[in-house]
């Protein structure tokens, strides 16, 4: 069964919310986009509070109280970024997209890549203008001990379908992976997670430094000396320059809003 079917729609909205993760700097991208927070997810990230969110923090909408939203969102700025959670589980969500694209909406959509048919069909429709592809590890071991999910397909082999997919429409979409760096597992990450990304010529590699050292002690993970690892990004660029233009870092949670904050190489 499609698990979208199982959900119901319920969002937090935040006006101005995340910081566009663009490196080009066209008018409006100093503007942070507005959160679209979708309340379920078929992960369960060992470093994500998704879950400990309270759930008076999601409000159901209706079409009609959906688009009078937006409409007082776009006087504030005309970027949305749709998260969670994972925004695909949602019903609504193609009908959500349709009513922010027309009305000039921006849209940013975050997702594990774990639906790559239902991504297809959004990209085809003309309703994303960026793709953000969370990969849990930089190997299938990896990926399931971090999401907490057995199906390996889900956080796997449907990440690279989806990446498959996103590659033949990069005209229309851009599409940036993102990889979370902790201390335990650095050596090499960096050249590998690019491995994994060499196929793709036009895909954005972020790296995000773990962005909460409050983690149960039994999860043993942290973050990474933030300017340690900007050297060594800035290293991997210089010494691999297809890779120029092509990265960025979020060195910390206050790249989450704060666009300035954000490293481009």
């Amino acid at each position: 069964m499609d698990e979208r079917k199982k959900t119901t729609v319920a969002y937090e909205i935040i006006a101005n919310k995340f910081a566009p993760k663009r490196s080009d700097k066209t008018s409006d991208m100093y503007t942070n986009s507005h959160s679209i927070c979708f309340g379920k997810c078929n992960c369960d990230c060992i470093f994500c509070d998704f879950k400990k969110r309270p759930c008076s923090a999601y409000q159901v909408y209706s079409l009609e109280s959906f688009s009078k939203i937006i409409d007082e969102l776009l006087l504030k700025g005309k970027n949305f970024k749709f998260t969670g959670g994972e925004p695909t589980l949602n019903l609504e969500l193609e009908k959500h997209l349709e009513i922010v694209k027309s009305k000039g909406g921006y849209i940013y959509l975050d997702s594990n890549g774990s639906n790559p048919k239902y991504l297809e069909r959004l990209i085809k429709k003309d309703l994303i203008n960026v793709l953000g592809i969370s990969l849990k590890g930089i190997t299938i071991e990896e990926a399931t001990q971090v999401s907490q999910v057995k199906k390996s397909e889900l956080i796997w082999e449907n990440v690279w379908k989806t990446l498959d997919i996103s590659s033949k429409y990069s005209d229309n979409i851009r599409t940036i992976v993102t990889l979370v760096f902790i201390i335990e597992n650095r050596e090499n990450r960096l050249a590998t997670f690019a491995k994994l990304l060499e196929k793709y010529p036009n895909v954005y590699m972020k790296v995000n430094n773990l962005q909460r050292d409050d983690h149960p002690e039994h999860l043993n993970i942290h973050s990474i000396n933030p300017d340690s690892l900007y050297k060594e990004i800035e290293s991997f660029v210089k010494e691999n320059p297809i890779w120029e233009n092509r990265v960025i870092y979020v060195p910390s949670s206050d790249g989450v809003s704060n666009y300035n904050s954000i490293m481009f190489f």
